[in-house]
């Protein structure tokens, strides 16, 4: 999950033109933490942070549980967006 939500926010800063320090100042983050970011993997990032990031782009995330269909084998989570 929350390698999506990284994959999320990389992609809206590439669909914004946003470059490192216009980044930096709407996310309220430092630049070694912009770097890290940027890195393959997050591991610095709790999920906590990911959606305060989220949320300072004016995005959100919706958490929606649902059954699972009869005969149905997968489980987990299925994240959906327009990113």
């Amino acid at each position: 999950m929350k390698d999506r939500f990284v994959s999320i926010i990389r992609n809206v800063l590439v669909e914004r033109g946003l470059g490192q320090y216009e980044a930096v100042e709407i996310l309220e983050i430092s630049e070694a933490e912009f770097a890290a970011l940027q890195a393959e993997g997050c591991p610095d990032f709790s999920l906590d942070c990911l959606l305060l990031l989220l949320e300072k782009l004016g995005l959100y995330i919706e958490f929606v549980a649902h059954e699972i269909p009869v005969g149905a084998t997968s489980k987990g989570f299925r994240i959906s967006t327009l990113f």
